[in-house]
């Protein structure tokens, strides 16, 4: 999956960072610079592997009547400070399948956001985002210290 992303950023950045490279941060330079020398068949074979795994979750939620995929949005609350976002494995299988989420903050721990993602059908953004709307106006945010008290 992470070279499927680094491919699609070489390509979308293509014109851009030829004329801005200098501008772009070390990390997102180091997966462009990594995607630009995948080949255009592995690029479509990963393409390809993303299709599959789109069209057989969405078949497992058609065959079990599933309205939306409901998951934790981190392993844990959110980091502090801007070095990293935290942990892609919550979020990577729903990206990599094209699938659109959103995270739903439901409580703090020590003033870090904590919550679950929602993932929608390919395409259905608006229908995730009324689900999301629903699930806002039934819960309301709590704040806990690590130490898990209220």
């Amino acid at each position: 999956m992470v070279r499927m992303v680094q491919g699609e950023m070489a390509k979308v950045h293509e014109t851009w960072f030829r004329q801005y490279e200098n501008l772009y941060g070390s990390s997102v330079k180091a997966a462009i610079t990594s995607g630009q020398a995948i080949p255009a068949e592995e690029l479509e074979q990963l393409r390809n592997g993303q299709m599959k795994l789109r069209m057989e979750l969405e078949k497992t939620k058609r065959k079990e009547g599933i309205d939306l995929w409901v998951t934790p949005a981190q392993g844990g609350a959110a980091p502090k400070g801007f070095e990293k976002t935290g942990w892609a494995g919550m979020t990577a299988i729903w990206s990599y399948a094209g699938l659109p989420t959103i995270s739903i903050p439901i409580m703090k721990v020590d003033g870090m956001p904590l919550g679950f993602q929602c993932i929608g059908s390919h395409g259905n953004d608006e229908e995730l985002l009324f689900w999301a709307k629903e699930i806002e106006l039934a819960e309301s945010p709590n704040e806990v210290s690590s130490a898990g008290t209220p």
